[in-house]
């Protein structure tokens, strides 16, 4: 098996080459493996590794983290603290077979680190808050965050739901299950798309992404074998 890794974005030139946009709505060699990291942004992002069979790897960090805000798509580059973060990730991480990133500033600034083309896939972009970015969370009223955490299916508006975020998610890793079979591959993504991958990888409800926690420029990974993906490690931090 192989595996792939996915590292947190950093800000950074538009480099690589750009993947088809998915719908809207809301690797290394032996085993495989897949890594998420998550590029340091307000909402920790969501990044997953997947040592020795696949794995993937995301990290995140912004002003906007320390501020308790819905970063969300806002395209803001990485900060002083970000840098240091994205440095130690891609060290940590080493150079893989193959790197993926979401389009994002922040992302594309980590995949940087790497010092290879990546590759821009839509797929791997943070959820929109819609009507909700940029607000503090305490401005968001409590009847909202409790519909949001009980429906899979809400969507703020002008945003995305969890449902519409899982399903893109989701046909991005089926892809990464197969390149990580021989390859590792590292993803450099955002907190809400790395959790979306943790469940898949342990075949559970979106909804369990309210009940676990990433810290900024966070790392996961996940085993990829013929049998399926397995989750090897959540929420590491290698900064």
């Amino acid at each position: 098996p192989t595996r792939v890794r996915a590292r947190a974005p950093r800000p950074a030139a538009h480099a690589g080459r750009v993947a088809p946009s998915p719908p809207r709505a809301c690797a290394r060699t032996a085993p495989a493996e897949a890594m998420l990291a998550a590029s340091p942004d307000f909402q920790t992002q969501l990044g997953y590794e997947l040592p020795d069979a696949g794995k993937a790897n995301l990290a995140t960090a912004s002003k906007a983290n320390a501020q308790a805000r819905l970063q969300g798509r806002i395209d803001l580059p990485l900060d002083d603290v970000g840098e240091r973060q994205a440095d130690a990730i891609a060290a940590a991480l080493g150079t893989p077979d193959v790197l993926i990133t979401s389009p994002l500033l922040r992302a594309r600034q980590t995949a940087e680190r790497f010092g290879m083309e990546p590759v821009v896939d839509e797929r791997w972009l943070e959820i929109s808050y819609g009507a909700y970015e940029g607000l503090p969370f305490h401005e968001v009223a409590s009847e909202t965050w409790d519909q949001w955490r009980g429906d899979v299916d809400f969507c703020p508006p002008g945003g995305e739901s969890l449902a519409t975020l899982g399903a893109r998610v989701v046909a991005a890793c089926e892809e990464l299950r197969h390149q990580a079979v021989d390859r590792t591959v590292v993803v450099i993504s955002h907190v809400s798309p790395m959790k979306a991958a943790v469940a898949w990888a342990l075949g559970v409800d979106l909804g369990i992404s309210w009940r676990t926690h990433l810290d900024h420029a966070a790392v996961c990974r996940i085993r990829m074998t013929e049998r399926g993906p397995s989750l090897l490690s959540f929420n590491e931090r290698l900064w």
